[in-house]
C-alpha cells in the first residue's frame, strides 16, 4: 500500500513542481525591469534626467583664428582675411583641437602650433624663421576656448555639459603660445573643479 501511495504521488509531485516553475517562469516575465537611477543634472533654464551614468569625462575645444583688425571672433561675418599661412576664412581656424582631455590640451596645442609654423617657416629665409614662442601676428588673434563634461547615459545617450566657454582676442605683436596656455590651465582647474559637484560615479 504505501509503494502504491508513493508511486501514486510521485506524478502528482512532478505536475505540482511543474505548476509551481511555470508560475516562476511567468513571475519573471512579468516582473518590472530594474529601476533605473535619476541621476539629475541641473543647467541653466531647468534640469535634465540623465537615468543611470556609465561614464564621464571632461574635454576642452580650442580654435584658433587670425582675427580681422582685432575685433571680437563671435560678432564678425566670415570673410577673407590674410594670415601668416596665406588666405583663410573666419570658419576655418589655423588650429582646431575637439575633445581633448584637459591633461592633454597643452601638449597637443603645442603640437598643432609647431605644424602651423613649420608651415609657416617652409616659405621664410632662414633668418627669418619663427618657433612656437615667437609667434605672433600681424593681424592679432582670436580665440576659443570651451570646456564640457560628457556623461555617458542611459536617458540621454551622450549629453554635454558646457563648463566654460572663453572667448577672446589677442592684439597684434602678442606673442600666442603662453596666452593660450594660461587660458588652458585656468580652465582645465575649473573644469575638474566643476565636475566634482557634478558627478555621478
Amino acid at each position: 500500500m504505501n509503494q502504491t501511495f508513493t508511486k501514486a504521488m510521485l506524478p502528482l509531485a512532478l505536475i505540482v513542481s511543474a505548476i509551481f516553475l511555470n508560475i516562476h517562469n511567468i513571475k519573471n516575465t512579468f516582473s518590472p525591469p530594474p529601476a533605473v537611477r535619476e541621476n539629475i543634472l541641473n543647467i541653466e533654464g531647468g534640469k535634465v534626467d540623465l537615468g543611470n551614468v556609465t561614464g564621464e569625462r571632461e574635454t576642452l575645444n580650442i580654435k584658433v583664428y587670425v582675427d580681422k583688425d582685432n575685433e571680437v571672433l563671435f560678432h564678425i561675418l566670415p570673410s577673407i582675411v590674410k594670415d601668416l599661412n596665406g588666405a583663410t576664412t573666419l570658419d576655418k581656424p589655423i588650429i582646431n583641437i575637439t575633445n581633448t582631455p584637459p591633461s592633454q590640451a597643452a601638449l597637443e596645442f603645442k603640437k598643432r602650433l609647431t605644424d602651423f609654423v613649420n608651415t609657416v617657416n617652409k616659405s621664410k629665409a632662414d633668418n627669418e624663421k619663427i618657433t612656437i614662442d615667437t609667434l605672433m601676428s600681424n593681424k592679432g588673434f582670436a580665440i576659443s576656448v570651451n570646456s564640457y563634461i560628457t556623461y555617458d547615459s542611459t536617458l540621454q545617450g551622450k549629453f554635454a555639459l558646457l563648463i566654460d566657454e572663453n572667448e577672446y582676442t589677442l592684439d597684434k605683436g602678442a606673442p600666442l603660445l603662453p596666452s593660450i596656455l594660461k587660458t588652458i590651465n585656468e580652465i582645465s582647474k575649473e573644469t575638474s573643479d566643476a565636475h566634482k559637484h557634478e558627478t555621478f560615479m
